[in-house]
């Protein structure tokens, strides 16, 4: 997660950039023409059913190489590197092979207008118009995609809070962007980066996911504060008994972020988030067993109870963490 709350001109830096896109967008509409606008909606067309079509084909492909992994892996062994390489399946590979022929393809198209400009030289004044606005509503599209991806909680922390300060790019958030959003999500279909993620990890879309989503990237990032929270302390710093609000929010976190290395597919990054896992549960609740009683407990749901005893005895907990989870969290 990149921190742009710091950032005093993110909100103009994305103001300018979608500006600068929609006016690119008005003015190759306005010197192009109505037939060359045309001809090249219809090539995008082309290409976006060439690429869901032939690109999990050539995904499949391109994971037989290992590249996405090679690459990541580079970056080191980190928690998130690995959350990430856990995400990386045959649908990251259909992604790469989808870049791949964008950028082929939009090469094309770039020689094609070549040739059309030549051939449709004369322009009316009607025709550029309609060209215009046509090509407009087409980089409105890439706006609108942009804006979800800058504006995502998960990747850039306080980038709401800098679109939401700046009249114009909630504007276009209103009118623009969550009608379009609400579109998709009528459809059944992902409309945000967090939702996107979720269906990726194999976990429902919902907005009660996506809540959890970022709980269980700042618990992976902020593990020690997180945890920290549930305890209360005495005097001396020593852990004395159970923050309840605190524990039973952090818990049904744990539980999700359990459910989804439970989902993952068998491999390595599993084994190992599933080690990750064991051990913040290990070195966070150890100080509050003594000899298999819990200094201090707290009720859980019945049904996340349960569940995360399914997931821990998935993952191969050790019976002890499993006893000290459960003795401290009861239903």
């Amino acid at each position: 997660m990149i921190d742009v709350s710091q950032v005093t001109s993110y909100d103009m830096i994305l103001l300018c950039v979608f500006g600068a896109l929609l006016l690119i967008g008005f003015l190759k509409g306005l010197l192009g023409g109505f037939w060359k606008s045309v001809i090249k909606f219809a090539l995008w067309v082309a290409l976006i059913i060439a690429i869901i079509k032939f690109a999990p084909i050539l995904g499949a492909q391109l994971a037989t190489t290992g590249i996405i992994e090679n690459l990541i892996g580079m970056i080191g062994n980190t928690q998130i590197v690995n959350f990430v390489l856990g995400l990386i399946g045959t649908g990251a590979y259909t992604i790469l092979a989808g870049l791949c022929m964008l950028i082929a393809g939009a090469i094309v198209i770039g020689l094609i207008s070549m040739i059309t400009k030549s051939l449709f030289k004369k322009k009316r004044f009607l025709s550029r118009i309609v060209a215009a606005i046509f090509s407009t509503a087409f980089n409105a599209v890439i706006v609108t995609a942009l804006f979800i991806v800058a504006s995502s909680p998960l990747l850039f922390k306080g980038a709401q809070e800098h679109i939401n300060s700046n009249q114009y790019l909630v504007m276009y958030q209103d009118y623009v962007v969550d009608p379009v959003q609400d579109v998709l999500t009528s459809k059944g279909l992902p409309s945000s980066v967090e939702e996107v993620t979720l269906v990726a990890l194999k976990q429902a879309p919902t907005q009660e996911n996506v809540a959890k989503l970022g709980n269980v990237i700042t618990l992976m990032t902020h593990s020690k504060d997180v945890l920290a929270s549930m305890f209360t302390t005495d005097n001396d710093g020593n852990i004395n008994g159970l923050n309840e609000a605190n524990a039973k929010a952090v818990y049904s976190d744990v539980v999700f972020f359990a459910k989804i290395v439970n989902d993952m597919e068998e491999g390595t990054t599993k084994e190992e988030m599933s080690l990750i896992l064991q051990l913040m549960l290990q070195e966070s609740l150890t100080p509050l067993v003594h000899e298999g009683v819990a200094v201090a407990t707290v009720t859980v749901p019945a049904a996340e109870y349960d569940a995360m005893n399914v997931y821990m005895a998935n993952l191969g907990f050790t019976s002890l963490l499993e006893h000290t989870v459960n003795a401290v969290f009861v239903k």
